[in-house]
């Protein structure tokens, strides 16, 4: 064990709780109840099916992969886990901030032309994977090489949860919308919190890393 996996005492469930925030589905019901609004049930399965697909082969590609290169490009986990967490700042900021920022929308002109079902795939990758939660698994398989087959088990079942939470999404929005808005303004504030937390760990890997810095585990 090196001194930085040292320095983090994370079990599975840890990890669970991590990727639910950064990846989980609480974030996608709104954007992709917006997103395919008007569109037939057949669509939205399809879409959210395909959608879903590519994102799960994407995180754990990703995931692999950045594991990976991190070593050899010689990236210290805790520069990872700064970027992550700025990244992670900035857009959950922007959700705590957004309803008291938002500007007066102005008069509807006529409606777009319907998007095809796999651009709105494209759309919706995006949201499922996002840059930051690539970063937290990245910095998990780092950290916990010797769990990659349980953490990979644990991204299947939240790319599972999010599937269901597309699949649900107009059932879940008609009947539990304001407890929703209620949980995600709470959540918004903790992913602030989780984002600046983040930072501060990602300084103090780099400083056991690169200083010889000794800190009790978190």
């Amino acid at each position: 064990m090196t001194p930085v996996q040292g320095a983090i005492a994370l079990s599975l469930k840890d990890v669970f709780t991590f990727f639910f925030i950064m990846l989980g589905p609480l974030r996608l019901i709104g954007p992709f109840a917006k997103l395919t609004a008007g569109r037939p049930e057949g669509e939205l399965r399809q879409v959210a099916l395909q959608g879903s697909g590519i994102a799960t082969l994407t995180v754990l590609v990703a995931g692999l992969i950045g594991s990976s290169m991190l070593v050899k490009w010689h990236v210290v986990v805790g520069a990872l886990a700064i970027a992550g967490g700025i990244l992670f700042f900035v857009v959950a900021l922007r959700m705590v901030l957004s309803p008291y920022t938002e500007e007066a929308k102005p008069a509807a002109g006529p409606a777009p032309a319907p998007v095809p079902a796999a651009a709105l795939v494209r759309l919706l990758v995006p949201d499922i994977v996002s840059p930051w939660g690539i970063c937290a698994v990245i910095f998990v398989l780092t950290l916990m090489p010797a769990q990659t087959i349980p953490i990979m088990g644990i991204l299947i079942g939240i790319m599972a949860l999010d599937l269901l939470a597309m699949l649900f999404a107009r059932q879940i929005l008609r009947y539990l919308a304001f407890p929703l808005q209620l949980v995600g303004t709470v959540m918004g504030v903790l992913q602030v919190a989780l984002s600046v937390q983040m930072v501060v760990l990602g300084i103090r890997l780099i400083a056991i890393e690169r200083f010889g810095a000794h800190f009790p585990p978190l």
